[in-house]
């Protein structure tokens, strides 16, 4: 079982080899700048000419000519359009990667089955809650019950993702989603998605919308929802009152963090967005 302290260290590692290949394309194509497309370019130019009867001797001579020092702008410019090509390049093999995992992942968390996961137990990655929104002990619609699966989720979300069954008591029994659809306008499946969206959305932003996928599945006669949570590209806090507050997964539960265990949180989870606060507030505590 991985550990929430050495999880950003995985990610870090993964960045800076993310980081590495990005140079090493950039590179590649710089050369193949200077090396390729200014020489061709410098033949293409002296076909304007016409032909000659020394036969290949003028082109080799053009391509040659491109590593004059007088031909240095020019190689520049070259080197600059071959690296922004690589980089490019890169970039979108990034994309592509990280599209597909995600994808691979959807895919291999839709493939288990709800009875066996709920026989596993709560887990770093798994947890149960019994309802989303109605208070089994005051019999009523109670809102903290709806800031405790904000909560998970945005705990997943900073974390490595993972899976809340609501529906299903902490031991495992089937609750069951009827006491959840009794308070919503749409009492089905499709109303009891569309709270937890707008719940997601008013608590911790619209974007991360499309890092959580409910699925439902009945057993012994209940619905049950599995919301799948995939990791965030951001620090997800979750917007209680006037406060923001910072969730991660550590073992089995959800555990607030302080500012100061969410500042060195982030910034080793996602180092480019902790760097500027981290260069302002060392601004700041410079004394004369």
């Amino acid at each position: 079982m991985r550990s929430a302290r050495s999880e950003p260290h995985v990610i870090n590692r993964r960045s800076a080899s993310s980081k590495t290949h990005a140079a090493a394309q950039a590179i590649l194509g710089m050369a193949i700048g200077v090396l390729v497309l200014h020489p061709t370019a410098m033949i293409v130019a002296g076909m304007d000419h016409g032909t000659s009867d020394e036969g290949m001797w003028p082109f080799i001579k053009r391509a040659w000519s491109s590593f004059r020092p007088e031909m240095l702008t020019m190689t520049g410019a070259f080197a600059a359009l071959g690296g922004t090509i690589g980089l490019t390049f890169a970039l979108n093999t990034f994309a592509m990667r990280k599209r597909d995992r995600a994808i691979g992942h959807l895919t291999r968390e839709l493939a288990r089955d709800v009875g066996s996961i709920i026989a596993g137990g709560e887990t770093h990655e798994i947890e149960f809650k019994s309802t989303g929104r109605w208070d089994m002990r005051l019999q009523k619609v109670n809102k903290v019950m709806e800031l405790v699966i904000a909560k998970t989720l945005a705990a997943f979300l900073n974390h490595d993702g993972g899976s809340l069954l609501i529906g299903v008591a902490d031991d495992g029994a089937i609750v069951g989603l009827e006491l959840d659809y009794a308070t919503l306008k749409h009492q089905s499946r499709d109303g009891f998605q569309q709270f937890l969206m707008t719940l997601i959305k008013e608590r911790m932003g619209g974007d991360v919308c499309s890092l959580i996928h409910p699925t439902f599945a009945s057993l012994d006669g209940h619905d049950v929802c599995r919301v799948i949570v995939e990791p965030a590209h951001r620090p997800v806090y979750v917007k209680d009152g006037g406060v923001a507050r910072y969730f991660v997964r550590t073992g089995s539960i959800s555990r607030k963090l302080d500012v100061e265990e969410a500042m060195q949180h982030v910034a080793l989870r996602w180092p480019r967005r902790a760097a500027p606060r981290l260069r302002v507030r060392s601004r700041a505590g410079d004394g004369p």
